[in-house]
């Protein structure tokens, strides 16, 4: 399809997009908020994904029996560059806003001898609403969002991730059997990104390939939020290489509260909290820059009440 950004669409759709769409084609847009997952093909390198199978097969993981779930952030710096993807955030962007935050991270990995598998479950507003999606004035609003990295081939009849499309947007609080016609399971190719929303009804069918199944999944959030215990990721901040990757990994809270002035790409003063994003470089600001401009804030707003006291007086 023809690389349509949401700038170039015709007068109809103009109603329901803005600038937050700039990121997404249209037609990718329309994907996602029809079926509440989308896949991009190709989108990890095969030196990549050979990169990420040889640091976890040199690492020999250990696979929790059940659900076949690892640890790898913390395996290598090159975890911490995935997270920080720059096509990834932006996508992310759209669907979350700009304040959006890195939650955790698990592995998958099982073969035809695992019996890990996991129910249909999720949903709108499940998990004590932190499952959630809709449309307002014209930007997409969701809960938790997770990213799928495909590390191996998977075709139909496979087994492994399924889901039940559209369900994101039901009216009726209910979970079809895990083998029922409404169950789907996407085809995906070693390198290929599956992007779904929590919302979205899905689950996990036994693995049946001759081949392994092993994917990595990262989960984000919008930034006022936590889905996983913060204290379980605050030695991850210990690891980040860089500001925006310490950004990602900042606890919940909700960003952009305070006015801030600061120099944008070009170096002149703006108070724009979007800037950051348009040069693909960084989150808006630091929870370090976040605290210090608070502080400073209610200085401010202390000194300004007492010289009001003093003049009233």
């Amino acid at each position: 399809m023809e690389d349509i950004r949401a700038t170039e669409i015709n007068e109809d759709c103009k109603h329901v997009l803005n600038k937050e769409t700039l990121n997404m084609k249209i037609d990718e847009i329309y994907e996602f908020d029809l079926n509440g997952y989308i896949v991009y093909r190709n989108f990890l390198s095969q030196s990549d994904v050979q990169k990420i199978n040889n640091i976890l097969d040199d690492a020999k993981v250990k696979i929790e029996p059940k659900m076949g779930k690892f640890s790898f952030l913390p395996l290598s710096p090159y975890f911490f560059d995935l997270m920080a993807h720059p096509k990834t955030l932006e996508i992310l962007r759209v669907m979350l806003g700009d304040w959006f935050r890195f939650d955790h991270a698990i592995g998958l990995e099982m073969d035809k001898t695992s019996k890990a598998c996991q129910p249909i479950h999720a949903g709108l507003l499940k998990e004590q609403r932190s499952f959630f999606y809709q449309w307002i004035h014209g930007q997409m609003r969701n809960g938790l969002v997770k990213v799928i990295y495909a590390l191996n081939d998977v075709n139909p009849g496979d087994g492994g991730f399924v889901c039940i499309p559209g369900s994101h947007k039901t009216n009726l609080d209910y979970y079809p059997k895990i083998n029922s016609h409404l169950v789907v399971q996407p085809t995906l190719k070693a390198g290929d990104m599956l992007i779904f929303t929590e919302a979205l009804v899905h689950g996990s069918k036994k693995w049946t390939a001759e081949n392994r199944r092993r994917a990595l999944i990262y989960s984000y959030a919008p930034g006022y939020f936590a889905w996983k215990n913060y204290d379980s990721m605050k030695d991850y901040l210990k690891l980040a290489s860089d500001q925006l990757q310490k950004d990602l990994l900042r606890p919940p809270y909700v960003g952009g509260f305070d006015e801030f002035v600061f120099e944008n790409a070009e170096g002149h003063l703006s108070t724009d909290a979007n800037w950051a994003w348009y040069n693909h470089s960084r989150l808006p600001h630091s929870f370090d820059s976040l605290l210090i401009a608070k502080i400073k804030n209610r200085i401010i707003t202390n000194v300004i009440k007492k010289i009001i006291k003093l003049i009233s007086n």
